[in-house]
């Protein structure tokens, strides 16, 4: 859920993160890197979506305690990644007073200082003046399990933490030893790694703490899952034995194998119902009260729970009906003839 584009408000598919200072001038690397037309953008910044920032209460007033995240970005930073603008424009080369005087903020910022319209208004940031030339798309700038924060951006210089560019997803192979040449001409001894946004943000620490606790809890689900079906599996095969006589007398004496299946399982499915009626409200709570931990979160409705509930209802009735299915279409003479 948190993945979607729609949620991230970016798209880092076919967009490569390489470190950005060991090459030098960053302009030079991009005019260099943009004669490949297989590469169609290329920018750097601090950091980049959804992963790594810096916060600073350095801005607003004097007083301030609110934090805010603060990025330098470079041009064609929104382009990378297919961020939209919510108002106003992002840096250009045109305005040669972005680079010292200008800042884009996204709406948190702009509700923060009380601006109806931001645009060409002037705020206080890490101590000097910046008009606001822009609202960026308040797109996934920090890790999800931070709330929204003001954002501030401001125009990065040559040289920053992270070079990004955008490919053409055909001939890969081709694109990356094109890069890998390139970045050696500005520093040979340097070794050059590409990576995808994706790559590097799944080969942080807590990503993979996250990711190896989700693995776990599927094991652990599937297990306790498959230990209740072959629990279900032998008491329907208890049940059907025990009552084995009796289908065979009910059978003799006309009832259909659909009303033994339903006499024999009745019970095992009032059961269910009320164990469903216990668990239904405290999955509920649990998964409510676990996802409260996210700002970011989907909401599961009661569809959501009643299909649980039928999934596991059904699976019951399967095995159970199985093996009681057996023993209603047996000959009752094999069940009778020893008595």
């Amino acid at each position: 859920y948190i993945f979607s584009d729609d949620i991230k408000k970016y798209n880092a598919d076919n967009v490569i993160c390489i470190p950005g200072h060991p090459w030098g001038d960053l302009k030079k690397v991009k005019e260099e890197l943009l004669k490949n037309p297989a590469i169609e953008i290329v920018s750097w910044g601090s950091s980049i979506p959804t992963m790594g920032f810096s916060a600073t209460t350095e801005w607003k007033d004097d007083h301030n305690k609110v934090m805010a995240v603060k990025k330098s970005l470079s041009l064609d930073f929104p382009e990378v990644y297919r961020i939209k603008m919510a108002r106003g424009r992002y840096f250009s080369d045109e305005y040669g007073s972005d680079m010292n005087n200008s800042i884009v903020i996204n709406q948190e910022t702009a509700d923060e200082l009380e601006f109806s319209d931001p645009l060409n208004k002037m705020m206080i940031a890490y101590g000097k003046q910046y008009k606001i030339i822009g609202v960026i798309d308040s797109y996934m700038a920090i890790p999800p399990i931070f709330d929204n924060m003001p954002l501030l951006i401001t125009q990065s210089e040559d040289q920053n933490n992270y070079l990004v560019m955008r490919i053409n997803s055909t001939n890969r192979e081709a694109t990356h030893e094109y890069i890998v040449n390139t970045m050696h001409k500005f520093n040979p001894d340097h070794p050059v790694e590409v990576k995808y946004h994706n790559d590097v943000l799944f080969e942080q620490k807590e990503s993979k703490s996250y990711i190896s606790a989700g693995k776990l809890m599927n094991l652990f689900f599937i297990l306790t899952i498959t230990t209740s079906l072959i629990g279900l599996f032998g008491l329907s095969v208890f049940i059907a034995e025990r009552h084995r006589k009796e289908v065979g007398i009910r059978k003799t004496c006309g009832a259909s194998a659909l009303k033994i299946i339903f006499k024999l399982s009745k019970g095992l499915l009032i059961q269910i119902l009320v164990v469903l009626g216990f668990a239904t409200p405290i999955s509920f709570f649990y998964t409510k009260g676990y996802l409260s931990i996210f700002p970011v979160h989907f909401e599961p409705g009661i569809f959501f729970y009643l299909f649980g509930g039928t999934i596991g209802s059904l699976i019951l009735i399967i095995t159970v009906s199985w093996q009681t299915w057996r023993a209603a279409n047996s000959n009752p003479v094999e069940a009778l003839r020893y008595e």
